[in-house]
């Protein structure tokens, strides 16, 4: 077997867009076929679990999104009007993310048989407007993928160091 190696390989991203209570979080690993990545991504593709049931993105029925895109909700799913708003909305929002990006160069057309994408995505269950869903997911899912492609830069690495002693965020604001 071989390996491909175009540089994708266990890349890593994550975004977040939008406001609550239509927000919307993504992770993203890329992974190329033929690595240990691309495996566990289609070993996560075959392992639901009970609220949890991965998913390949489509853009409707029978349209497949390239890159692969595996769908992992974090949110247990157990009422029916959000798992509607995740299955659609989410669901062809990220798909266009996936496609701005490739649109925008950051994943090359020639590669998208190649890579799978593996996502684990985050729905505000409080959510409710579906139009405002589907465009935080698109913004997420492409910043996503943009920050997994980009190089991390000197910069990035003193903007890190400048600000993890005074990190905050929605769930810790003390000192």
């Amino acid at each position: 077997m071989s390996i491909i190696t175009k540089g994708y390989d266990g890349k890593f991203g994550e975004a977040y867009g939008g406001d609550l209570p239509n927000g919307v979080h993504m992770n993203v690993v890329l992974a190329e076929r033929g690595s240990a990545t691309y495996a566990e991504a289609v070993r996560s593709l075959a392992s639901p679990t009970k609220g949890h049931v991965p998913f390949l993105a489509c853009l409707g029925a029978n349209n497949l999104v390239r890159p692969t895109t595996i769908v992992i909700n974090k949110v247990t799913m157990e009422d029916e009007e959000y798992a509607r708003l995740f299955s659609g909305a989410a669901q062809i929002g990220l798909s266009q993310g996936v496609l701005d990006a490739v649109k925008e160069g950051y994943i090359q057309q020639e590669d998208m048989e190649d890579i799978a994408l593996l996502v684990a995505c985050w729905l505000d269950p409080d959510a409710t407007e579906e139009t405002t869903i589907r465009l935080n997911a698109r913004n997420a899912m492409f910043d996503a993928i943009v920050k997994a492609i980009q190089p991390i830069t000197p910069e990035y690495v003193e903007d890190q160091l400048q600000y993890y002693e005074t990190a905050r965020n929605n769930f810790y604001k003390g000192n």
